[in-house]
This record gives structure tokens, sequence and C-alpha cells, in this order.
């Protein structure tokens, strides 16, 4: 072995215990910076966000659309196909160039196509260097309208704890109860409804689907189909794979309400540079209030790492399992039990993992009805979620088990001594399909295509101050470099909303050197105001920069009266005011000390206070008033 061979893998290691001695802790729920989009522009590389505040230049960040899909609508076995993706499940990475407003620029131009309308979430990716999980990780759970992602990077990661965002992903159906009286006649085969009487609520999926259809057998794309009248099971929420269909109501007597109809499994999804929270499951029907809601999907989990170390714990995306129902004893019937969540999504751009680690995406189980007495009757079982997806970035080794099972789908059951006739019978029911795992898939998409708006930058400031005086603002700037750059404008605002402009001042072109500038404010707001930065290039395109808030004393029209006064009499004094508050009146002797302090509320408008000075000596002193929005002071002269 040659001595730099030798160098070399002792470089190595020492790299690796370096990363596990020292490193940044975190665990509970991981917060960071998030957006939501709501406009992507034609160069595909700027997209305006409901809220800049938090994004500057440098910044990674995430880009991925949760729903948005376009599905087949017809009253048929097609319901809920995906007939366009329109978006939903694209995600990359992106640089931050610049931002301007609420309007943010990447470096390089978008890979994908979105469609605000399908929730796009844009996520600061937080970065550590050294991370150490030292207790179970998680991150926000979707809500429908953001949440349900966990992503990170770091230079290596160490767990010491569980990366876990199960049951974070779409939500499963909440159980509806029906009021439907059912007959023996009419038979509830139709894919959709308006209501919970004739089938019970889809879970949720890819598509946001419009209230009159969100209901009935039909999958809402990877969301479980809601159990149709009569007390059938929902079906399972899906991912890659579909999930598992709800069971049937076993009833056969001829004037018996059929269930024959239960949830259709959520549908299976492409995996092309797409990534999906697992789909939630389908409620069972009910109309005795024992039908159980469906199992909710689980999130979606982003790592990017050179070096992951397992040290025997997971990393899990489990969909949830539904609950049981329950038939008692003197119940008018029994209910469907609702079907289990979908396993979400992992994406490992992990370079080197080394140790023992387990990577869960497993679906959730079905609900089981549940029989505490006799009868021959038997309900909808749920179907089982489908197992999630596992990404990696390259092969992975031995060490790392991938459970990618899918969830079962529940069965007729009894509590106690109870008998049934149909004990164990899924009724048609069935679990979802397994899972899938993609090696080899490489990093998290990213686009190297330039995006030519972001080549020189017009400005790059240094800092930006405003600093409040008594009677002015003054505004201070400086440029490290500066590139087609016109002109400065230096705006104010009362609200922080509304700016108008102070002053232009001529710019430096384009400069390799350090350039200052400076404005001051003559005519300052009182209390609080806001200033901030136009740069303008010589194409009339306009840079903002970061709002900068100041608060200043204003000053008033003081007068103190008598001056002199005399010994034993009362001090006044008169002023005017723009506005209503209250202030502290201080009276200090000539070393600086209070001797009178006392509180007094004004009104906008002439104010006129009076203050017995009885126990002064005679002497010269200051006169001091203090408000939120004022502060002025008055030497006065006390007589014998």
């Amino acid at each position: 072995m040659t001595s730099t061979t030798t160098r070399c893998i002792f470089i190595f290691f020492v790299s690796i215990l370096s990363h596990t001695l020292i490193g940044q802790t975190i665990s509970g729920t991981l917060s960071y910076t998030q957006t939501r989009a709501t406009a992507f522009h034609a160069n595909n590389a700027e997209v305006t966000v409901i809220n800049s505040t938090g994004f500057a230049i440098e910044d990674k960040v995430l880009i991925i659309q949760m729903q948005g899909a376009v599905v087949n609508t017809s009253n048929s076995s097609s319901f809920g196909d995906v007939t366009d993706y329109n978006g939903a499940g694209a995600y990359e990475t992106a640089t931050v160039c610049w931002v301007n407003g609420n309007q943010v620029i990447f470096e390089n131009e978008l890979l994908n196509d979105y469609d605000p309308s399908g929730i796009v979430q844009v996520i600061k990716i937080p970065q550590y260097d050294n991370l150490i999980i030292n207790g179970t990780l998680t991150s926000p759970a979707w809500d429908g309208s953001a949440g349900g992602v966990l992503v990170l990077e770091a230079k290596t990661i160490d767990l010491q704890a569980d990366i876990d965002m199960s049951e974070k992903g779409f939500r499963g159906a909440a159980m509806e109860d029906s009021d439907y009286n059912c007959t023996w006649v009419v038979t509830s085969n139709d894919y959709y409804y308006d209501n919970p009487g004739r089938g019970a609520p889809k879970g949720e999926g890819i598509v946001d689907l419009p209230g009159n259809i969100s209901y009935g057998k039909g999958a809402a794309a990877n969301g479980g189909g809601g159990g149709n009248d009569h007390n059938s099971g929902g079906g399972g929420g899906g991912n890659i794979g579909s999930g598992g269909p709800g069971g049937t109501n076993g009833a056969t007597g001829v004037f018996d309400c059929k269930g024959n109809h239960p949830g259709v499994g959520g549908k299976g999804l492409t995996s092309t540079n797409r990534i999906f929270l697992g789909g939630g499951g389908g409620a069972g029907h009910g109309n005795n209030e024992e039908a159980t809601s469906g199992g909710t999907g689980g999130g979606i989990i982003i790592l990017i790492s050179p070096f992951l170390v397992g040290n025997g714990y997971s990393i899990r995306s489990n969909g949830e399992s539904a609950l049981d129902t329950s038939y008692g004893a003197g119940d008018a019937g029994g209910d469907g039990a609702g079907a289990g969540g979908a396993g979400g999504s992992v994406h490992l751009d992990i370079t080197n993992i080394s140790g023992n680690l387990t990577v869960e995406v497993v679906g959730g189980d079905g609900g089981d009805v549940i029989h505490t007495d006799g009868g021959n009757r038997c309900f909808g079982p749920g179907g089982g979620g489908s197992g999630g997806m596992i990404k990696a970035s390259g092969a992975i080794p031995g060490s790392v088990t991938m459970t990618i099972t899918a969830g079962v789908n529940g069965v007729n059951g009894v509590l106690g001594s109870g008998t049934t006739s149909c004990l164990g019978s899924a009724e048609s029911s069935a679990p979802g399909n397994v899972g899938i795992v993609l090696p080899g898939v490489g990093a998290v998409p990213a686009s190297n295509v330039d995006y030519t708006g972001c080549d020189v930058l017009p400005v790059e400031l240094l800092s930006f101050e405003a600093i409040g005086k008594e009677s002015s603002v003054e505004v201070l700037w400086s440029t490290q470099t500066e590139f087609n750059n016109d002109f400065f404008i230096v705006e104010k605002s009362k609200d922080g909303r509304d700016f108008e402009s102070l002053v232009h001042i001529q710019g430096a072109g384009n400069s390799f050197n350090t350039q200052k500038y400076t404005y001051t404010d003559l005519q300052p707001l009182d209390g609080i105001s806001y200033y901030r930065l136009v740069t303008v290039d010589f194409d009339g395109t306009r840079h903002y920069s970061a709002v900068r808030a100041v608060q200043r004393f204003g000053e008033i029209d003081l007068n103190v009266f008598p001056n002199p006064g005399k010994t034993g009499s009362l001090l006044n004094l008169a002023f005017g005011s723009h506005t209503s508050g209250s202030l502290e009146l201080e009276v200090l002797d000539m070393v600086g000390g209070v001797v009178i302090s006392q509180i007094f509320e004004f009104q906008k408008g002439e104010n006129q206070l009076s203050v017995s000075t009885f126990d002064l000596p005679s002497g010269t002193y200051m006169i001091r008033l203090e408000s939120r929005q004022f502060v002025a002071t008055r030497k006065w002269i006390l007589a014998e």
C-alpha cells in the first residue's frame, strides 16, 4: 500500500470520527421557513409566493406540488383514473438568487411545470454540518394546504433516534353517519354521490374533488373510495401500488338492505420523477354511528447527505390503520369499517449509508367489523392500504432493511362470547398492494440550466440601515458590487405596506469597489415608520431590499409656566399633540435626581397639566415629558 493511499484512508476515518463526535443535535418537530406559490413565470425561474419573509440569496429550497391531478369523473370503474398529473408529485431543489418583494428568483430554470392551484410548497431546506438526531424527529402533518414533508440536508447524519413521518400524509375520510333509509329494491352502485346517504366519504389523494362527487365507492386518485349503502367497507389508500377494496355487507335475506358496492382501493400512481403522500383510506358506510373513518397515509421524507450512520434506528413513514367497528347487543345493526392509509414516500439522497438501518413505508390495516352478539349478518370490513415508495440515490447496502409491506384487510370478528356465522370472513375485502423500492434513481431532481437573469445581480448590498434621530431619520447603505445600476430610490411608509418615494440617488452603474450612500429624511414620521431601498437597472427593472423599521420620538411645542415659578405654587405645562396616549412627567434636579415622577393621559389637540411643587426647594430643574410619540425637555427655575 502506498503512503498516499494510507494517508487518504487515515483522513477518511478521521473525518468520519469527527462527524460522530462533534455535531448539531435536533429532535422533536422540525419547523422551517415555507410558503406557497401563487404563480410561476414564463422564464420558469421566477415564482410569486404568498410571503417571501425568511428567504434570502443562496438559500436552497424544495419545490413540491402536493395535489392538482386531473382524473376521470365518469360514473364507471374508470372513476379516479389519473388522466393528467398536472404537476402533482413533481419536486426538485433550487437555489435562490434574488428576492424581489413576493417574487423569488432561482439560479437555474426549474425542471418541472407546476400548477399553483395544486398547492405548491416552497420550503427552505434546513442545512447542517454534522447532524445528530437524538430524539424522534418529525415535522407537521399535511393539513390540506401545507405540511406533510420532512426535508433536510447535512454533511453527515448520525441517527441516535428515529425519523418518523407516519400518519402525516393525505387524510383518511372522516366517517359521516347516513340518514338514508335503505331499501332492498334499490342498489347503490354509483361511483360518486354528493352526500353520505348512499356512499361514505372518499379518502384524500392527489386530486381535490368537488363536494358533489366526494362521496361513494370511486377512488379519489390514490385516495380510497367510501363504502356504498348499505354498511360496506372503505377502500384502502394507494401510493405507487393500489389500495385494497373494502368488503361487502353479506346480508342474504331477500328483504335485507344490500351493501354489494364497497369502496374501491386508491389507484396506483406513476413514480417517474415524482413523490407522493400516502393516500387516505375511505370511510365505511354507516347508519348506526358505528362505522369508522379511513386511516391517514404516510408523509414524505427527503434526506440529502454524503454520509448517514443508521445505528440500528428507523426512518418511517407508515400509513394509519383504521379503527374497528363494534356491533353490540340491542343495536339496530352494524356498520362498515374504514380502510387503511397508504405508506408514504422516502427519498434517500445519501452517498454512503453505514450501520444497520430500517426504512419503513408500510400500509395501514383495514378496520375489522366486531360483533358482540349472535346473528347471521356480516358487514363490510375495510381494505388495506398499499405500501409506499422508497427511492435511493445509489445502491442499497445489505445493512439496510427496506419494509414496503401492504396493510391487511379487515374481517368480521367477535368480542368475548359473541358469535357470528361469518367469523373471520373478509366479505371480499383485500389487502393493499406492496410498495416499491427504487435504488439508483440518483439525487433529488435539480436543474442545471442556468437562468441568465441571475448571471449578473444588479446590486450586492453590504448593509442597509435606517436610524432614527431627534428630528430626522438617517438612511445609510453600502454596496460591494453594482452592475448596470442606474439609480436608487429611498421609500418610506407609515404601515409597512404602502410606500412613498422620497428621493432618487444616482448609482455607480458598474462597480467592483465598495460604494457608500446616505440620505437624511428631514420630515420623519412620529412613532414607528418603515424604509426600504429600490435599485433600478438601466432597463427599468426594479429590485427591493428588506424593510427597515424605525421608531423615533417626535417634537412638541412644550410651554412651562410660570417660569420662573414660586415655591409653594403649581407647575403648569401646555402642549399640543397629533395623537392621544399616556406620558411620564419627570422633574429632575441639576445632578439628575428625579424629584417628581407622575403618569398622565393626554388627548389629541391641546393639553394642559398641573403639578404640585409645594415640597420642592428653590433652584434650577429640568422638566422632561416622554411618551411613545414624543419626548421634550425644558429648563425651569423655582424662586422663593
